[in-house]
């Protein structure tokens, strides 16, 4: 005989296994007696289809909705995973993450969202600025030697190289300023 063993917390289907016969009470019956232990049943489980499980309810299968380990993301791109049975992705959330922190929820799709992608450049723009100033002073002070160590430990590629000439090109301005000679 069949016998259907399911998980005791969320009563879905396990496994299929061959019950074991009771060989007391199959001597005082005079007929076969087999053992269903806890946690299982004779009755056979339906079929389970796609994002499907059957689940005992104690008297019969039942098939619930399972979509545990799907992704799913909030309109702030957390992500989030459906972690319990007969639970599913909310109605109207993307499926799909966040491309970037520019990008808004309009209830349909993941659409830029231009000022904040601006902001942000605005924002590192003027970080940048702030840190070339800062080092600009800092050059300024320094002798011949320092300031050839810094090129040499500093201006290691074509990148830091466009970089430093652009500090260079703003030290220039900032002497032609002081000496009124620009405008």
């Amino acid at each position: 005989m069949k016998i259907y063993h399911y998980k005791e917390d969320t009563k879905e289907f396990l496994r299929e296994a061959e019950a074991r016969l009771d060989p007391l009470e199959t001597q005082q019956q005079g007929k076969n007696v087999f053992i269903i232990p806890a946690k299982a049943t004779d009755k056979k489980p339906p079929i389970i289809g796609v994002n499907k499980q059957a689940v005992f309810n104690g008297s019969i299968w039942g098939l619930v909705k399972d979509f545990r380990g799907a992704k799913y993301y909030l309109t702030d791109g957390t992500e989030m995973t459906v972690q319990n049975l007969d639970e599913e992705v909310p109605v109207g959330l993307p499926i799909t993450p966040r491309p970037s922190k520019h990008y808004d929820w309009d209830g349909t799709g993941w659409v830029l969202n231009q000022a904040s992608l601006d902001a942000e450049d605005t924002y590192n723009q003027k970080q940048e600025e702030a840190h070339t100033q800062l080092t600009l002073n800092n050059l300024a002070n320094k002798t011949y030697a320092q300031v050839e160590t810094y090129i040499d430990n500093n201006v290691t590629d074509l990148t830091s190289q466009i970089a430093f000439d652009k500090k260079i090109a703003k030290i220039i301005l900032a002497m032609l300023k002081k000496m009124d000679l620009s405008d």
